[in-house]
């Protein structure tokens, strides 16, 4: 799955899905997506992804999970339109 496709999906699985937990989400895109999951972050064609789920109004978990993502930052970018 492209970057946008794989958002669309995700976007869909939650509506669908809304009481779904985040390892649920994680299984569902595995099977669907193909991506591969390299530690905790799926990696796409030219896009990479870590689900997070906060439990508090706080977010402090979903900010620390974003430093996975780090090492995927120099990776060109699928546009959008």
């Amino acid at each position: 799955m492209k970057m946008a496709e794989s958002i669309g999906w995700i976007s869909k699985y939650k509506r669908e899905h809304p009481t779904s937990l985040r390892e649920e989400l994680k299984t569902a895109f595995a099977k669907a997506s193909g991506a591969q999951l390299q530690r905790s972050v799926f990696a796409g064609d030219n896009y990479a992804i870590h689900f997070s789920e906060a439990n508090t109004g706080s977010f402090p978990n979903v900010i620390i999970s974003l430093s996975k993502l780090k090492k995927y930052d120099s990776n060109p970018m699928e546009s959008f339109a």
